[in-house]
């Protein structure tokens, strides 16, 4: 117990039930493992505004790694402590690309969420491009349709080399499976990770990767899991993720991440 300083939790199927919610008991047990001075990062592929909002409903430390890696923000100070922006004139054609396309494209800065279709009134919808004054961090494309998803990978990686496909819907590998929500792809900048992220908050904070543990269920995960100096899978994770895990707790609809953390306690 006393080797691991501070552990990074995913949040959807990791944190979060299939419900949506983060039990009690969960957070029960990570307000213990912060007692005992162990930090508790969320490192998430949402935004950092949304992020925020659940490190503060669970109780977890003063810090988010939040759009994969992109930006990591010190919650108690307000400090940016990094950000790695796509190049501005590639989030203007693809903005372009969606809008002839009628694809959703939700836009991550460290300010605000933005959004090209109203869906959600947690994101700021815009027309243009323009009304996004600060640097976009992570774009991650929506729709209902499999056709129209199915063709941006290929078109993307080679008229944007520079730009990373850091995670997608599962559902986008089944066509005949029905999603209950959009399918989806997460893009990042370059070599922007989950990895890349940690890498940064712990030269930030002076703690050595192999005091680090993180905790995840899903392909953006297997990087950070690389990293860190002990993995988690959920007992929901992608089997690519369990191949590479220490161990594998319960799901996150049995409190796998409580079960994990009174075992580490």
């Amino acid at each position: 117990m006393n080797k691991y300083k501070i552990v990074f939790i995913d949040i959807d199927g990791t944190l979060r039930n299939s419900f949506g919610k983060v039990t009690k008991e969960v957070k029960k047990k990570i307000h213990d493992l912060i007692e005992k001075n162990v930090k508790v990062v969320l490192c998430t592929g949402r935004s950092r505004k949304y992020a925020t909002r659940v490190a503060k409903e669970v109780g977890t430390s003063d810090y988010v790694i939040s759009s994969n890696g992109a930006e990591a923000t010190n919650l108690k100070t307000g400090e940016i402590i990094y950000n790695y922006p796509i190049n501005r004139h590639v989030v203007e054609e693809i903005f372009a690309y969606c809008k002839q396309s009628n694809i959703n494209m939700l836009i991550n800065t460290v300010k605000e969420d933005y959004q090209t279709i109203k869906e959600s009134d947690n994101r700021e919808y815009i027309e243009n491009i323009d009304e996004v004054g600060e640097d976009v961090n992570q774009i991650v494309l929506t729709s209902m349709s499999y056709n129209k998803m199915l063709v941006i990978p290929h078109l993307f990686k080679d008229k944007y080399p520079n730009l990373k496909l850091n995670n997608s819907s599962a559902d986008l590998n089944d066509k005949n499976k029905k999603p209950a929500k959009d399918y989806y792809f997460d893009y990042n900048y370059d070599d922007v990770s989950k990895a890349k992220g940690i890498n940064e908050l712990l030269e930030y904070l002076n703690i050595s990767s192999e005091n680090s543990i993180s905790i995840g269920d899903s392909y953006n995960d297997i990087a950070m899991c690389e990293l860190t100096g002990y993995c988690v899978a959920m007992g929901n994770a992608i089997d690519a993720l369990k191949v590479v895990a220490n161990e594998v707790t319960g799901t996150n609809d049995e409190d796998g991440v409580a079960t994990f953390i009174d075992s580490l306690l």
